[in-house]
C-alpha cells in the first residue's frame, strides 16, 4: 500500500471495507493476502489515531483536575 496520509474515519472505512470483502468475496489467496497486509497498515493508522486522541483525554483530564473550584 503506497504511504497516504489518512483521516481516522477515511482508514477505518477503508479497513471496515477490506474486512467486509475478505469475509464476503471468493478472491483468490494472493488477493487476500495483498488485502490483509492493506488492511494491518490501515489498523495502524486507525491505532495511532486512538492513541493520540486517548493522550490528549487524559491531558485534558489532568488540567480539569488542576482547576480550583
Amino acid at each position: 500500500m503506497e504511504k497516504k496520509k489518512f483521516s481516522f474515519t477515511e482508514a477505518y472505512n477503508k479497513f471496515e471495507k477490506i474486512l467486509e470483502e475478505l469475509d464476503s468475496s471468493n478472491i483468490s489467496l494472493e488477493d487476500q493476502l495483498k488485502k490483509i497486509e492493506e488492511g494491518g497498515e490501515l489498523y495502524k493508522v486507525c491505532i495511532k489515531y486512538l492513541n493520540e486522541a486517548g493522550a490528549k483525554i487524559k491531558t485534558i483530564n489532568k488540567k480539569i483536575k488542576d482547576i480550583d473550584l
